[in-house]
């Protein structure tokens, strides 16, 4: 495993330190994907599925409190979560 595979940011800053640290051919790679619509589609879904996951685990309440966020938005990540497996599912 690399580095950057180890690689778990917890901040936007932590994020823009790694991109720093490449060289600029790396980094514009990078920065690109990050942008990306359908990265920034496939990441929000990761998101709202390892919330989902939280979620099970934890409960509302937990979970929001591990993620420092409201109890709504973790509804409502568990709400799209469940939206997007039943349109697969029906797909």
């Amino acid at each position: 495993m690399t580095e950057s595979a180890r690689f778990q940011p917890e901040t936007r800053d932590d994020i823009l330190g790694w991109l720093a640290g490449m060289d600029s051919l790396t980094r514009a790679r990078v920065a690109g994907l990050l942008v990306d619509r359908p990265t920034i589609e496939a990441v929000g879904a990761a998101r709202r599925e390892a919330v989902w996951e939280l979620s099970r685990e934890h409960g509302g309440k937990g979970t929001a409190a591990l993620l420092g966020v409201g109890t709504a938005a973790v509804h409502k990540a568990v709400v799209l979560h469940n939206k997007a497996v039943n349109a697969r599912v029906q797909g």
